[in-house]
């Protein structure tokens, strides 16, 4: 690829999916976060990471259809149906559907962003795959700048006619300069993201910060939860005590009489 070319989104869905690429996982982690670093890691990222918009708990969806796709991704599904018996086509259009609706997903979840709710492993997951469009988006701006052409009138010896040529629209400084700008914006691009797909220096280190706050971020959540829990423990053996203690005087008061 050449300094000033852009590349598809392919890689950008691994960033966000994280389908296909190695984890960057924290090396000598402190022994307490190693189980809750494993807890990010495994954590699906579109299954158990909420995005920004809310669903009432217990809200149903229908089986979606192509209908819900956008009319370029749905001419595969169509083509594949139509290979099936017609008994067979309701069950698996929403399986294709949902498969299709799950590669397209990555790519919408990086302009969109996670929930508030999210742990800093996939906001900052997601913050990257953002940086990284919006990057890719300048310098296509930039490229399309260096191509635009015009045509003008120059008379051509060997015909002896007038004939329109193409040229450069910018001046050959302008698009000098363009190009070092676009070489600056690749440049910073594969320090957060490499063109597999996988992290640059810049990318893998905000991961891995990402993830030992998102570990900090579970254990503190289980320590809440087992102080809790202790305390509710707590509470009813106390209460149990002073119930056994008030039978115990009660008891006692009985046995005074009868020595009496």
């Amino acid at each position: 690829m050449a300094d000033n070319e852009t590349s598809s989104d392919t890689g950008m869905r691994a960033v966000v999916d994280n389908i296909g690429n190695p984890q960057p996982r924290v090396q000598n982690a402190e022994p307490e976060l190693t189980p809750y670093l494993d807890r990010v890691y495994k954590m699906d990222p579109f299954d158990d990471v909420p995005g920004p918009v809310k669903v009432a708990p217990g809200t149903r969806f229908s089986p979606p259809t192509v209908k819900v796709l956008h009319e370029d991704d749905r001419h595969e599904i169509l083509a594949a149906l139509r290979d099936l018996p017609p008994e067979q086509r309701d069950e698996q259009e929403s399986k294709l559907v949902l498969a299709k609706m799950r590669e397209v997903a990555a790519r919408q979840r990086a302009w969109v962003g996670v929930s508030d709710d999210a742990l800093p492993y996939h906001q900052e997951q997601a913050l990257i795959a953002r940086q990284v469009l919006d990057i890719e988006r300048e310098m296509a701006t930039y490229q399309e700048q260096i191509d635009r052409v015009v045509f003008r009138t120059e008379y051509n010896e060997e015909t002896g006619k007038n004939e329109p040529v193409e040229v450069p629209f910018l001046p050959q400084t302008r698009r000098d300069a363009y190009a070092a700008h676009i070489r600056s914006l690749r440049r910073h691009r594969l320090l957060l993201v490499k063109d597999d797909g996988t992290y640059g220096v810049e990318g893998m280190k905000r991961m891995h910060e990402a993830a030992q706050e998102s570990a900090k971020a579970l254990k503190a959540i289980d320590d809440a939860r087992k102080d809790a829990e202790e305390v509710e423990t707590l509470a009813r053996q106390m209460v149990r005590d002073d119930r056994i203690k008030e039978r115990a005087r009660s008891r006692a008061n009985i046995l005074k009489n009868e020595v009496r």
